[in-house]
Formats: C-alpha cells, structure tokens, sequence
C-alpha cells in the first residue's frame, strides 16, 4: 500500500517585509497557485509545479500570521471534498493537528524602513494536505485565508485569500509483472485446444482499458511457433467488480494490442481491484504435429475506455 502523499498548501512561498505608508498589511501576490499533479500511486512521478508565490507582510509592531483553510478541499467538478482530517495544520508553539481552525503559524518582530525575507519552507510545511491511495482523481480547489494578529490576538489586518488548485492524476497498473506464458497441449488430429487458466490483476482509481498482444514468434519453452492468427486469447466471462468484455471477449496475438476488455471508475475514495481469467485457445482448419504450441503473451492496462 503506498504511503500518504503530501501537498504543501503553501507551496513555494517566501515572505517579505517591506516598508511602506500602512500600520500593516498582508497580500498573497498572485491571487493564486497551482501545486502541480500529484500521483498517489507512485509518488515519484508527480509533476509539482513551482509555483512562484510571496507573501507580502508590513508591521511596524510584532505580529503573528495566522491561516487557516475557507473550507475542505473539494473536486471542481462535482464538489466533492476531502476529508477534512487531511489537512495537517502545524502551529509553530504547539502539538500538529488536523483540522480547519485557524491557527498561528509564524510571528515577527514588526520593522519599519527594513525588509525581512524567510524560506518558503517556513509556510510549506506548516499547511499541507495529505493524499491517500484511494482519493479519486480529478482537479481540486480550496481557498487559504491569513490575517496578521498583534501580541495579544487582536486583529492588525483583515482575512486576505488565496485560492490553491491541484490534480489528483488517474492511473492504473497491472500487479503481476511476471504475466504467466500461454502454452497449448495439442495432440493428434486435434483443432480445437486451451490452454490452462491464468488470471492478470490489476489496480485502479479511475476507468481502464485492457490490451492484448502476442508474438507467435517467440512462443514459451522453446516450442515451435505457430502462424499468425492460430492464437486467441480470450476473457471467459464479464466481471462482477465493474469490467466487462469488448466484442466476443477474444483477441487474435498478433504484434499489434488489441482492446480486450474495459474496466469501470470505482466508488470515490477506493480502489479498483480485479483480477481478470485468460485463457489462450488454439483453433486450426487442419491438424498439426502433437506438441505443445503457445506465445508470448503481453498485456497493456490504458486509463480510459474506447470511445
């Protein structure tokens, strides 16, 4: 099961505090971020954006930032939220916790005709949100509200925003690396054959299409080959977990993939899991020599179905 995959919320940010006419004042400049497409498949290959936000603080007293989120982070299409237990809220003087409350994340000395700059790090990992394996894929949205409060919690600014966009990336895997090779026992006389029943497992969070190829070329344990298109490969049955077969549910091996079978999305927040029975059939209009004749077989799993 992989681990949780963390968002910095407050990713790449730097502060400053530069001097101008105003007691105080607080600006996220620009009005907002996009954080990249994170996979929480394989973490190593989420595409995090650099997003290239400063957070423009000017005091001329001691002030605290405090943050918090508007509301959980939702799906822009349908609304839908992450749990709001996701969200790692980091106070600098006190325990972490999840929650939506805002929350006192840094503090300054307050400076007049002087400017002060920190590590975007400093924010990154005070407000992140976590991502599990089974969080459904799609474009998320939430909005980052801040104030500057004095020593004593009073207000020194109104609440400023920033609105945060980030993906969940689609993705789909089969599990067995090690597909079993095919291998048809065929004696004398005999047309019709199958091989014995293997099954290919496969993991997703989004709907999938299953490909099919072969290379009667290269068939397994050293037997002969067999002509192209004396193979099919074939899904006995449609899935009761949500996949169904395409045409006859049989594909000829050839070098080229062929669409086997297509998969349906799962339920918001679980994962799909199926395991898929092959089974590779011989069939020829005239005898060949007893022997057992079969191919190497190659499935391909693609995010989405045929039009």
């Amino acid at each position: 099961m992989a681990k949780p995959l963390r968002v910095f919320l407050l990713a790449a940010i730097c502060v400053s505090t530069p001097c101008s006419g105003r007691t105080a004042d607080l600006r996220f400049e620009p009005a907002s971020a996009y954080l990249g497409s994170f996979s929480t498949l394989n973490p190593l290959e989420s595409a995090v954006s650099p997003a290239k936000v400063s957070v423009r603080i000017q005091a001329d007293r001691p002030w605290r930032l405090e943050v918090r989120l508007r509301e959980p982070l939702r799906r822009t299409d349908d609304r839908l939220a992450l749990p709001t237990t996701r969200v790692w809220n980091s106070p600098a003087a006190s325990a972490p916790s999840f929650t939506l409350e805002p929350r006192v994340i840094m503090s300054g000395p307050g400076t007049r005709g002087s400017a002060e700059t920190l590590e975007w790090r400093d924010l990154a990992k005070a407000v992140e949100a976590y991502l599990e394996l089974a969080d459904p894929p799609g474009t998320y949205q939430g909005t980052l509200m801040g104030r500057l409060l004095d020593s004593s919690g009073a207000p020194l600014t109104g609440q400023v925003s920033m609105s945060i966009q980030f993906d969940v990336a689609r993705w789909v895997e089969i599990v067995d690396d090690d597909v079993p090779e095919f291998s048809v026992a065929v004696g004398d006389e005999t047309i019709d054959s199958e091989s014995p029943m293997a099954a290919v497992r496969l993991i997703s969070n989004t709907s999938w299409t299953l490909f099919i190829s072969g290379d009667p070329a290269r068939p397994p344990h050293k037997t002969a080959a067999l002509a192209p298109g004396t193979l099919t490969a074939c899904a006995p049955i449609d899935g009761a977990g949500g996949w169904r077969l395409l045409k006859s549910g049989c594909a000829p091996l050839g070098a080229e993939p062929v669409a086997l079978i297509t998969g349906e999305a799962p339920p918001p927040f679980s994962v799909s899991n199926q395991e898929i029975p092959i089974v590779v059939r011989y069939r020829t209009a005239q005898s060949v020599p007893a022997g057992a004749y079969g191919s190497a077989v190659r499935f391909i799993a693609k995010i989405g179905v045929p039009p």
